[in-house]
């Protein structure tokens, strides 16, 4: 007979070997123990008698404090150890996940990865191919959906591998898995600028351009206000505030840095370009 007492015992044991399973994978075995996995293969049509061998390192999901630098630099000095005559890097170099405390950037990562040293040289696969990023992208897509309300111009969703070959003859098919059909609009983003000045204005705000910020203001450990330049009179300014908003786009790493100097990179820059290509190129109504 199964009482209470025994219930809840029972009932708590599987979450409690659950938890200490998970921390061990993902705090003590990446930590702490650095397996190496040996296989020996023959392709078709290899020449007899050659032997070649390959380090192969993938998926470090770069992050504290899983994976950082450091650890990086320890597994490349471990296939280094291994004397191969060549390394192969096959991609997921940076977290796909949320689950970390620190970035690192990439910069760092090649700085740990230029420590790889082979005669027949190191190759890299670049690029993430995370299973679950197709989700994230539909999470993310409904979300805009969402924020569109009624203006949405209709409801994004995923496509078949068939489909969209169906919408687009000429794809390229190799290594096609589906496709996303998103509808986008067009804006003309300076007036939207000029709007959110007036908008500021208007709540009493004053709004200043070609004002650059050179350093943060302090007062007992916290941010009292920056310190601003003119850029046409090249006058310095010291402004006070109770609080400062780091909105600054492409530059807030910049500014994070006024704060604190070795401060990480959180953003990867980018950049869109949008080219115009006749009806003829793409055939189909999509």
């Amino acid at each position: 007979m199964l009482d209470r007492r025994r219930f809840l015992a029972r009932g708590l044991t599987l979450p409690i070997l659950g938890a200490a399973t998970a921390a061990y994978a993902i705090g003590v075995e990446p930590n702490f123990f650095l397996q190496v996995k040996r296989y020996l293969l023959t392709p078709e049509g290899w020449p007899p008698g050659l032997v070649v061998r390959f380090a192969v390192i993938s998926d470090l999901h770069a992050g504290e404090p899983f994976m950082s630098a450091e650890r990086i630099g320890k597994i490349c000095l471990a296939a280094n150890a291994l004397a191969p005559d060549a390394v192969l890097l096959l991609g997921d170099f940076n977290a796909g996940h949320y689950f970390v405390t620190r970035a690192v950037d990439s910069q760092q990562i090649g700085e740990a990865l230029s420590v790889l040293r082979a005669p027949l040289g190191c190759y890299a696969v670049l690029g993430n191919h995370d299973w679950w990023h197709g989700p994230l992208y539909g999470v993310g897509l409904k979300v805009y959906d969402l924020l569109a309300g009624k203006l949405g111009l209709g409801p994004s969703k995923f496509i078949s591998r068939e489909e969209t070959i169906e919408r687009i003859p000429n794809v390229e098919p190799d290594g096609l898995r589906g496709g996303v059909i998103y509808h986008d609009g067009q804006f003309d983003d300076s007036r939207l600028a000029v709007n959110l000045a007036q908008t500021v204005h208007e709540l009493g705000g004053l709004a200043v351009n070609y004002m650059a910020v050179t350093a943060l203001l302090k007062s007992g450990g916290m941010i009292s206000g920056v310190v601003a330049v003119d850029r046409e009179t090249k006058r310095e300014y010291e402004i006070s505030a109770r609080v400062v908003v780091n909105a600054t786009g492409v530059f807030a790493d910049q500014i994070r840095r006024l704060d604190e100097p070795r401060a990480s990179r959180i953003l990867a820059i980018s950049q869109g370009v949008h080219i115009v290509l006749g009806k003829e190129f793409l055939p189909g109504d999509s």
